[in-house]
């Protein structure tokens, strides 16, 4: 795509805040043109690109000292049962986006039955 075909750009922002160690202490995000206000305040944020010239991933996974197990369980939940939404709408593979549900569901109970035994 050659940039003179872009009529318009909006700008997603990621702050986070570190302690002395370096340890993200304070999230949040910003995207005004979709309605979130500035500075929106989180525990955690999955990041995944595709980058272009490398053809691959690339990622970065951040939480807060305060982001809890069990909502980093919830999370991990959520983002996969998304995941299985997106290999669905992408590429029509129900069968695929099927199987990601159900192991999600199955990771999720273990979870939350290991967590219920600690």
């Amino acid at each position: 795509m050659n940039s003179k075909d872009i009529a318009h750009e909006s700008e997603i922002r990621l702050t986070v805040g570190l302690d002395q160690h370096r340890n993200p202490i304070r999230l949040s995000w910003t995207a005004e043109e979709g309605g979130i206000e500035p500075n929106r305040e989180v525990k955690a944020f999955f990041l995944t690109t595709w980058d272009k010239k490398e053809n691959n991933s690339m990622r970065m996974d951040l939480w807060t000292t305060e982001f809890m197990v069990d909502e980093m369980q919830t999370l991990v939940f959520q983002h996969l049962m998304s995941l299985a939404d997106v290999v669905q709408r992408s590429t029509g593979d129900e069968v695929a986006a099927h199987e990601m549900r159900t192991f999600a569901n199955q990771l999720h109970q273990t979870m939350k039955s290991r967590e219920e035994n600690l």
